[in-house]
């Protein structure tokens, strides 16, 4: 970009750059708006509001919207000036027009070392969205970390796979399919199979409307077949919970049929090709075999058949978790250490069966963030207040006699 003197840039541009570099580096709004504005004084450029509103302006547009990025040369030059080295995106094929939910964008396979911090050189389905993405298409996850099982699942992505991802509450399986979503542009329909599913919820069902004083009989689609002939993920979560009824209704479409609605007189409804169906569970589809998951049915065999790769997600070793804890909320390293030390005893207990709740990735940052919140009010370090975050995020969950438990290994971790 040539320097020109004395030029004008709207802040929303400005803010635009921010929004976008905040995805590759662990910065904060304030940070990133001091490195904008060092930027534009370099290149001869200003704005006409200050540093803080720069930060309060792209922290506002990214809460509220997904703002139209600048041209890529403004981009290319601000992430060089702040370090960021960003990867050539390789144009594997001319692009495809897609439309969703009124949002306008272009179906394009690119290389998956492109898009995460990966070796892998296969492709995956992304959208590049005109203006705006649909409310369906999740937000990116800057700090989100990826490990060898997030391989295997994009990897049964760019193969179409319909996978089964099975682990233990909070390890990663749902996130993992909302980053991909999130970094890929494509949109996410979550469907959670719990005790409440029926099949008018998930196919749909035959109702009498009043049309003009006349009584018509009209078929309201459900869930699924609303989903299915778009691109995207659906995300059939909790399904070792589904009931045999539900699971036979959706064999066909894991066969890679189409749905057919028997109570819309036998239409069929296709599945899109680049519609990737993956299952989320605590089990793999064999029942409860460690008596912590009270609900999850055993599966048939010949609905489980109709998956083609099962993926079992584990906890984060505690040491990586720490470094990403800190990393995303900023709470001092050995803070962050002590909280990952007893998530890692809590773990070992719960698979022993020793306490029957769970402990998640999410409950460690709530704590995190409750710490760095009253710390920042307070203008002290976030020293004081770690058993009382504990105490509100999860022993107060516990029954009494995990409660005592998990409470005296907090007290020997000095929590």
């Amino acid at each position: 970009m040539n320097d020109v003197d004395n030029t004008l840039m709207e802040p929303v541009a400005v803010a635009s750059l921010i929004i976008e570099a905040s995805k590759h580096v662990n910065k904060t709004w304030q940070e990133l708006a001091e490195l904008a504005s060092g930027w534009l004084i370099i290149h001869g450029l200003e704005t006409q509001v200050s540093k803080q509103d720069l930060a309060s302006l792209a922290a506002c547009m990214m809460f509220t919207g997904k703002p139209e990025a600048p041209d890529a040369g403004d981009r290319d030059s601000f992430f060089e000036f702040i370090g960021i080295k960003r990867k050539p995106r390789e144009d594997l094929g001319a692009g495809v027009s897609v439309e969703i939910d009124g949002c306008k964008g272009t179906l394009r396979y690119r290389l998956a070392k492109d898009i995460f911090d990966t070796t892998l050189h296969i492709p995956i389905p992304t959208i590049e969205w005109a203006e705006q993405a649909p409310h369906s298409v999740p937000q990116i996850n800057p700090f989100y970390e990826v490990t060898s099982t997030f391989h295997d699942v994009l990897t049964a992505m760019a193969m179409g796979f319909r996978s089964w991802l099975f682990g233990h509450t909070g390890t990663g399986k749902t996130a993992a399919i909302r980053e991909i979503c999130a970094r890929c542009g494509l949109p996410l329909v979550r469907i959670n199979f719990d005790s409440e599913m029926t099949r008018a919820d998930l196919v749909g069902k035959t109702e009498l409307l009043n049309d003009g004083g006349t009584t018509v009989s009209r078929f309201i689609e459900g869930v699924l077949p609303r989903a299915l002939p778009h691109v995207g993920v659906v995300l059939l979560d909790e399904l070792d919970f589904i009931r045999p009824d539900l699971a036979y209704v959706m064999q066909a479409v894991l066969e890679g049929d189409e749905l057919v609605l028997t109570g819309d007189n036998g239409r069929c409804v296709p599945v899109h090709p680049q519609c990737w169906i993956v299952a989320a569970a605590n089990t793999c589809g064999q029942g409860d075999d460690v008596g912590l998951y009270r609900g999850a049915r055993e599966q048939s065999a010949a609905f489980l058949n109709r998956f083609q790769t099962f993926i079992e997600f584990e906890y984060m070793e505690w040491a990586k978790e720490a470094a990403l804890l800190e990393r995303e909320t900023r709470l001092p390293m050995h803070l962050c250490e002590k909280l990952c030390l007893y998530a890692k005893e809590h773990r070992e207990a719960f698979s022993r069966r020793e306490v029957l709740t769970p402990f998640s990735y999410r409950q460690l940052a709530t704590m995190a963030n409750r710490l760095m919140f009253l710390s920042r009010h307070s203008g002290e370090p976030p020293k004081d207040g770690m058993m009382d975050a504990m105490e509100l995020v999860i022993l107060n969950a516990m029954p009494a006699y995990e409660r005592v438990k998990m409470a005296g290994i907090a007290q020997r971790l000095s929590i």
